[in-house]
C-alpha cells in the first residue's frame, strides 16, 4: 500500500492532506521527509503505524485510492457539488473553529495504530494524528467555480478574508457607538417632547397641520324649529302660545382655511370659511315640511320702532296694510332656513335700507352668507401655553360689538378647533362662536374617559346668558338703549350681530331663565342633559375630543303701541329655534395617533432607550471580545472534498485555532502556520507547496 510522500506512516487513500494524493507512495520516503524539512522529520518519527486487518481492509484502501486520484485528475468535476453541501461543510468550519482546540492537547492524546516505516506495506491505516509544523505556504491563483458561476479555485486569499473581518468589526463598532449616543439623546430629549414640539410649530405636511388645515367632517348641525300649534287661539286672546319643537334637521358644517400665512412674530393667519351641507341620509323629516311660524319681518320691524316718532308708526301701518301682513305665517322649512323672502320685506329693504338691510331672513341663510373670518393664532415651541389662542380677529384683538373691553374682547379665545396643551383643571377656556356675538368661558366639570384616554369635561356655565343684577360680571353686554328695560334673567342681547334686530340669545328651551318665560307659553320643557354646552378636551394635547354647543335664537318684541298687527305678541319673547354644534368624535387615524403619543410613547421610549444603551454596550464587548479572541486571518474551506476535516494552525504569537475536518472519519492535523497560510487546490502536490 501506498504511504504519503509529506507525512511518513500515514497512508495515501485515506488521509490526502495537503496534495498527499500526488505523493510518491510505496518507495522509499526519506528524501521527501527531508523535503518536508526537520519538523516534519520529527513529527514523523513519533507516529506509530497499524497492522494489517486482512485482504478486505485492503480491497476497500485500494478503492479509496482510485477515487483519491480520481479526485485529483477532476478536481473540476468535484467544484459542481451542491451549493447546500458546500454550506454545511462552512457551517462545520464554523463551529470547529470556536472550539480553539490545540494541536498539542492533540498530539499528546492521539496514537497511530499502523506501523510506520519506509516502504509501508499495504494494509496500514492512516494514523488518528499527524504531526504539527511550521509550513510557509505559497499564495496559489484562485480558480474560477464551474457550475453556478461562483468564484471558487483551491481557496480564498487570507488578506480578503481578514479585510471583510475588519469591516465587520468596524461596522459592530460603529453601530455600538451610534445605539449608546441615540439611547442617551433620547433619554434627554424625549421622542414625546419632540413630536409635542413639531405639533406647536405646525408643519406642513405633518399630521397636526393637514388636520387642521381640511379638518375631517366630524361636525353636525342640527336644527330644531319652534312650531306654533295654536295661532289662532293665541291671537284671539283665548289661550297662552302654544309652541312645539319640530327636529332635529341634521346639516354638516364644512370647515376650511384658506390663505394660509406664517407670520414671524410666532403666529399664523388664515381665512376660516364655515358652510352648512343638508343630510338627507340622516334626516327623518323633509325640508319641504310646512310649519305656522312667527312672522319675522313684521314683528322685528315693530320691535325695532316701538319708541319711534306718531308718524312713523302710522307710516308704518299703512305699509304693512297695504301688503295684507299677518303675524303668523304659514311656510316650509326650508324657506323659513335658507329663503325667507317676500315682497313685504323686498320693498321695504328699498325704502328703507337702514331698517331692512337684507331681503332673506332665512335663518340658516343669515348665519352662514357671510361666514369668512380672518383669524390669527399664536404656533410655536414659546407659545405652548397659548397655542392657537386667538391674537387678532379680523385684523383686531377685539370683536367690535360692544362698548367695553372685557365683553368684547377676542384675543386669547379659541374657535374651538385646538386648545393649548397641558391643560389643567384650573385652565378656563374661552369659545368664541360668531353665533352667540360674544366669547363664553368654559369650566372644568369632570374626568372622563374617551378612546382609552383620560379626558376633561369642561361645562358651560347655566348662568353665561344673564344680564340680570344677579351677575354683574355680565353688565357689559347690556347695552345703552336697552338698559331702562332689561331682558329677563337667562337672555343675552345678540342683535349687535344681526343688523340690531332684536335678536336674544338663551340656552335651548330656556333652560336657566326667568319663570315669566315659562308662564307665557306652553310646551318648553328645558333639561341640562339634552340642552347643556360641554367640550371634552384631551388635556396633554389640547385636541378636543367631542362637543356640544346649544344655544337658542329668540325674537324679542318689545312693548309697542301705535302698531297695529301684532296683537297678542306685543311684549313677548318668541323662540324662534335652538341648534347645536356637536364634534361628534375623531377620525380613527387621529385618535389612533393620539393614543400613541400621550399613552404608549411615555412608556415605551423609556424601554427603547435602557434597550438601545444596552444594546451599544453589548457590540461594543462583541467587538472588543472579537479582538483579543478573533484570529488575524480566518481559514476558509477548501473547495476540494479530500481536504483534512480538523486543522489546527499556529498563530504568529503563538495562541492555536483548530478547524475539525473528519479524514475518512478520522480527525488530522495539518502541518501548515495559520498565519501565513492560503489554501490551495487538491491538485497541488506537496512537493510544491513546500
Amino acid at each position: 500500500m501506498k504511504t504519503c510522500a509529506l507525512l511518513p506512516g500515514c497512508c495515501c487513500d485515506a488521509c490526502s492532506i495537503g496534495g498527499c494524493s500526488l505523493g510518491e507512495c510505496g518507495g522509499v520516503v526519506g528524501a521527501a521527509a527531508a523535503a518536508a524539512g526537520p519538523m516534519v522529520a520529527a513529527a514523523a518519527s513519533i507516529v506509530k503505524a497499524s497492522s494489517a486487518k486482512g485482504k478486505t481492509a485492503a480491497a476497500e484502501r485500494d478503492e479509496a485510492t482510485k477515487k483519491l486520484r480520481s479526485a485529483e485528475d477532476g478536481y473540476g468535476d468535484e467544484e459542481e457539488e451542491d451549493d447546500d453541501e458546500d454550506d454545511e461543510d462552512d457551517d462545520d468550519y464554523d463551529e470547529d473553529t470556536e472550539r480553539g482546540e490545540t494541536a498539542s492537547s492533540t498530539l499528546s492524546t492521539s496514537s497511530c495504530t499502523g506501523v510506520v516505516g519506509e516502504g509501508s506495506e499495504a494494509g496500514t491505516e492512516c494514523c488518528e494524528v499527524v504531526a504539527v509544523g511550521m509550513v510557509r505556504a505559497e499564495p496559489t491563483k484562485p480558480r474560477k467555480k464551474r457550475g453556478k458561476g461562483k468564484a471558487g479555485g483551491g481557496g480564498i486569499a487570507r488578506a480578503a478574508r481578514s479585510r471583510r473581518v475588519n469591516r465587520g468589526i468596524a461596522f459592530l463598532a460603529i453601530s455600538g457607538i451610534i445605539s449608546i449616543i441615540v439611547g442617551v439623546l433620547s433619554i434627554i430629549w424625549t421622542p414625546f417632547d419632540l413630536f409635542m414640539n413639531e405639533r406647536l410649530k405646525m408643519v406642513r405636511g405633518l399630521p397636526a397641520y393637514e388636520w387642521w388645515r381640511n379638518p375631517p367632517d366630524e361636525v353636525l348641525l342640527r336644527v330644531y324649529v319652534f312650531n306654533i300649534t295654536n295661532g289662532k287661539e293665541f291671537l284671539s286672546g283665548k289661550e297662552k302660545l302654544r309652541v312645539e319643537e319640530v327636529g332635529p334637521f341634521i346639516f354638516r358644517e364644512k370647515l376650511r382655511h384658506t390663505n394660509i400665512t406664517f407670520n414671524d412674530n410666532g403666529t399664523l393667519t388664515y381665512v376660516a370659511h364655515r358652510t352648512a351641507h343638508f343630510l338627507p341620509e340622516m334626516n327623518t323629516l323633509s325640508l319641504n315640511a310646512s310649519l305656522v311660524l312667527p312672522n319675522l319681518p313684521l314683528l322685528g320691524m315693530a320691535s325695532y320702532l316701538h319708541d319711534a316718532s306718531f308718524i312713523t308708526k302710522m307710516s308704518f301701518n299703512f305699509f304693512l296694510k297695504s301688503f295684507n301682513a299677518q303675524p303668523l305665517v304659514e311656510m316650509s322649512v326650508n324657506d323659513y332656513f335658507w329663503n325667507y323672502s317676500d315682497p313685504m320685506l323686498q320693498t321695504a329693504r328699498q325704502l328703507l335700507p337702514f331698517l331692512v338691510p337684507v331681503d332673506n331672513m332665512g335663518i340658516l341663510h343669515t348665519i352662514y352668507q357671510n361666514f369668512r373670518d380672518e383669524v390669527t393664532v399664536y404656533i410655536g415651541p414659546g407659545n405652548g401655553d397659548r397655542f392657537f389662542l386667538i391674537d387678532k380677529y379680523r385684523g383686531s384683538r377685539r370683536l367690535g360689538y360692544w362698548d367695553e373691553e372685557p365683553c368684547d374682547v377676542a384675543s386669547g379665545s379659541s374657535e374651538g378647533v385646538a386648545y393649548p396643551q397641558f391643560l389643567t383643571k384650573n385652565f378656563t377656556l374661552l369659545y368664541l362662536r360668531k353665533t352667540l356675538c360674544r366669547v363664553t368661558p368654559l369650566y372644568y366639570a369632570q374626568d372622563v374617559q374617551r378612546k382609552g384616554m383620560l379626558a376633561y369635561r369642561f361645562n358651560l356655565p347655566n348662568n353665561s346668558f344673564d344680564t340680570s343684577e344677579k351677575y354683574p360680571d355680565n353688565s357689559c353686554y347690556i347695552r345703552d338703549y336697552s338698559k331702562e328695560k332689561l331682558l329677563p334673567a337667562g337672555l343675552l342681547d345678540v342683535s349687535p350681530c344681526y343688523y340690531d334686530f332684536p335678536i336674544a340669545a338663551s340656552f335651548p328651551h330656556f333652560m336657566g331663565g326667568d319663570l315669566s318665560l315659562f308662564n307665557s307659553m306652553e310646551g318648553l320643557h328645558p333639561e341640562n342633559s339634552k340642552h347643556g354646552s360641554y367640550v371634552i378636551v384631551e388635556p396633554i394635547t389640547g385636541v378636543p375630543m367631542e362637543s356640544r354647543a346649544r344655544s337658542q335664537s329668540n325674537l324679542v318684541i318689545r312693548n309697542v303701541t301705535g302698531i297695529h298687527r301684532i296683537g297678542k305678541f306685543n311684549g313677548l319673547i318668541v323662540p324662534m329655534f335652538w341648534a347645536e354644534y356637536n364634534q361628534v368624535g375623531l377620525p380613527w387615524y387621529i385618535s389612533s395617533l393620539m393614543y400613541f403619543v400621550v399613552v404608549i410613547l411615555p412608556s415605551l421610549q423609556q424601554v427603547v432607550s435602557v434597550v438601545l444603551i444596552l444594546l451599544g454596550i453589548g457590540l461594543l464587548l462583541v467587538v472588543l471580545f472579537g479582538c483579543f479572541c478573533t484570529p488575524v486571518s480566518v481559514v476558509h474551506k477548501h473547495w476540494g472534498r479530500n481536504f483534512p476535516r480538523k486543522i489546527c494552525l499556529d498563530e504568529e504569537k503563538g495562541d492555536k485555532a483548530c478547524i475539525t475536518k473528519m479524514c475518512k472519519n478520522k480527525p488530522i492535523i495539518v502541518p501548515y502556520s495559520y498565519s501565513f497560510l492560503d489554501l490551495v487546490p487538491s491538485s497541488r502536490s506537496s512537493s510544491e507547496i513546500l
